[in-house]
């Protein structure tokens, strides 16, 4: 069962709800401010709402829109579709097509990496700017390839991810934690810092998309395409497309205390692929950046923004 329309979760999301119906379901959206667009995909397992505290502050000066994926948030769960990786960015490509978007500010965060990257690839000149925050933006180079095997042996995450699917189990462990939204995982296995944030609220509004079984389906197959190895990921740039990234102007801002993706190997896999890119490091933010410090992050985007 979806979020209904106007669940604002005690005042905490008091955005106006929007919807797309462009690739066959109904896609939620914020659409908040004028002015040139800064578009924030999020990725596994939040929703919108990871970016609620940022939505006011960048929507003074400009146009904020941030969607939500296939099976998360206010968005439909259609039990027909696959949920691959590229069904996500074809999701993306719409709703970008749809609402006519260009001189695009693309921030970018966890799945939002490479579903950005694939936004990228169809259409490089609609990307202004990129800001990449504790993900990768992947080129599918040699070296970045190397990177990402590495961090992906030595994450927690996808060691208990690798275990799961191991012992065959990964779809209903990860149905069940997903229902209730399990802090504890996140936070061992990922990271926010601050703890404050949760409210009853808080644990409604990141529970709600994953009320039973069914609306588990995208936060269930995200995870178990990269340790299951059967499911298709993104596909890597020709050099024509690299070049065309490197020619983007991108930042990395970057929580530090990232459990789950570690900052030892995404920094390098950024400046690897984006070698001009500056990278803000956040000492006391961790996976969930936008929750630890989302003034600074919307500070640094301002100020990206001003100067490219």
């Amino acid at each position: 069962m979806m979020i209904k329309a106007n669940e604002n979760f005690g005042g905490t999301f008091p955005f106006k709800p929007n919807y797309c119906e462009a690739s066959g379901f109904k896609m939620h959206y914020v659409d908040e401010g004028k002015g040139e667009v800064i578009l924030c995909i999020h990725g596994e397992p939040t929703w919108g709402y990871l970016y609620r505290l940022m939505i006011p502050l960048l929507s003074k000066s400009h146009r904020v829109i941030v969607p939500d994926n296939m099976g998360f948030g206010k968005s439909e769960t259609p039990q027909h579709k696959t949920y691959n990786f590229q069904e996500h960015v074809d999701n993306l490509v719409d709703l970008v097509e749809y609402l006519g978007l260009n001189n695009i500010t693309l921030v970018v965060h966890d799945w939002g990496g490479p579903m950005g990257a694939g936004l990228f690839k169809s259409n490089p000149n609609l990307i202004k700017r990129i800001v990449i925050m504790n993900t990768l933006f992947p080129l599918g180079t040699d070296i970045e390839n190397q990177l990402l095997a590495k961090s992906i042996a030595i994450s927690p995450w996808f060691q208990l991810m690798g275990k799961l699917h191991q012992e065959g189990t990964i779809e209903t462990v990860l149905e069940n934690l997903f229902m209730h939204f399990n802090i504890g995982m996140l936070k061992n296995f990922t990271g926010f810092e601050k703890s404050e944030n949760i409210t009853d609220d808080w644990l409604q509004a990141y529970s709600a998309p994953f009320s039973s079984k069914e609306e588990c389906i995208a936060a269930v197959r995200l995870p178990k395409s990269i340790v299951d190895g059967q499911s298709e990921l993104w596909q890597p740039f020709t050099p024509v497309e690299i070049k065309a990234a490197r020619n983007t102007p991108a930042i990395m801002i970057e929580g530090m205390k990232d459990k789950g993706l570690a900052p030892e190997y995404y920094i390098p896999m950024f400046k690897q692929g984006f070698p001009d890119g500056k990278v803000h490091e956040l000492p006391n933010a961790g996976h969930y950046l936008q929750e630890d410090d989302p003034q600074t992050i919307a500070s640094l985007i301002e100020q990206f923004i001003t100067q490219t």
